[in-house]
């Protein structure tokens, strides 16, 4: 019964995990839609905004920038294997990205960061819902479980066409000790967070989480950080924290 619970539980908060989480496409052109990152879409103080991390923007004129949101039937899970021995995939199980009305766009290169104004109807127009984002919220202790959403690229396929296709993967993992002499790693903005797919399949590479949310749950779901960088030699993540 216990066990019914807790899968209950955990369908329940991966599904709103679902709900707020976009993939982005970017690159110009030669590399026009090369680009695979991920945002959350996010309401703050009024503004309805995608979050996510600047560097999955980066160089990539607005106009050209494409979102897709979460499919209308519910995921089927299936393991990596699957789809990386997919002889095809059909195109009408496909979901298309789509070019969305973008308002300012702010930037912070420095944390990694980025906001993207968008209309407060978008979660009318797509199957999405908007994140309240909290004031004041703190970064999860060690040990704390958390849950990250992405589009992974080295799990994307090519059709035949030259066009790719992108799954998404929910990682859950926890908070880890922080490590002195990471490059980029500051502790006064970041928490590290381990890739556990990567301790069952080696190769396994978390780009493409870049920019999604990382939550976890308390009193309540709360959101707190962004993956921005990928630390492989260690395996780790590197989250900007939501509360810094």
């Amino acid at each position: 019964m216990m066990d019914e619970q807790l899968n209950a539980a955990s369908d329940a908060i991966e599904a709103a995990i679902r709900q707020s989480t976009v993939g982005i496409v970017s690159g110009s052109g030669n590399e026009k839609w090369q680009g695979i990152g991920t945002g959350t879409i996010v309401c703050w103080r009024g503004r309805h905004l995608i979050l996510t991390a600047e560097h999955v923007i980066a160089g990539t004129p607005p106009e050209d920038i494409r979102f897709f949101f979460r499919h209308d039937a519910p995921p089927i899970k299936v393991e990596r294997e699957t789809i990386l021995n997919l002889p095809d995939v059909p195109t009408a199980a496909l979901k298309w990205s789509s070019e969305i009305e973008l308002g300012r766009l702010v930037t912070n290169p420095e944390m990694d960061l980025a906001a993207i104004e968008v209309d407060s109807s978008l979660d009318k127009k797509y199957p999405s819902r908007f994140f309240d984002l909290a004031e004041g919220g703190r970064t999860p202790a060690e040990g704390q479980q958390t849950i990250v959403m992405g589009f992974p690229y080295d799990i994307s396929r090519l059709t035949h066409k030259n066009e790719r296709v992108v799954f998404s993967q929910l990682e859950w993992t926890d908070v880890a000790p922080n490590r002195e002499h990471l490059k980029d790693f500051d502790p006064a903005k970041h928490f590290l967070a381990p890739y556990k797919l990567s301790d069952i399949y080696p190769d396994a590479n978390p780009k493409g989480f870049s920019g999604s949310a990382c939550g976890f749950t308390s009193a309540t779901r709360q959101l707190c950080g962004a993956p921005t960088s990928t630390l492989l030699a260690s395996r780790l993540t590197g989250i900007h924290s939501h509360a810094s």
